[in-house]
């Protein structure tokens, strides 16, 4: 049976295989940077067959780190502008609870 792609997966995924690229990074170099991911699971998500939107928190916080870029920026490709304030929201709170460093691009 074959997997139909979401459009908006596919946009996010070129847009994914855009920021690792202008790093200059593998997809191998990603997912030896993320907890449970190899190569081909980067692969599929910059083709749009899974989508990030998808992905734990912990592995959305690892991917801005192996692409060294703020996580406001993968929000911004993955989430749609509500959605996109409220993870925001979140981030920053979990940051001052946690008191966690954000990077920023």
């Amino acid at each position: 049976m074959t997997t139909e792609r979401n459009a908006a997966a596919v946009e996010r995924g070129k847009k994914l295989r855009e920021l690792r690229l202008k790093r200059g990074l593998t997809q191998a170099q990603i997912a030896e940077r993320v907890d449970g991911w190899n190569q081909s699971r980067v692969a599929s998500f910059e083709r749009g067959d899974s989508d990030l939107a998808n992905a734990t928190f912990r592995s959305v916080l690892q991917l801005s780190s192996a692409l060294g870029c703020a996580v406001s920026k993968l929000a911004k490709i993955y989430f749609n502008l509500f959605f996109y304030f409220i993870f925001i929201f979140f981030i920053l709170f979990w940051a001052c609870v946690f008191n966690v460093r954000l990077s920023v691009c």
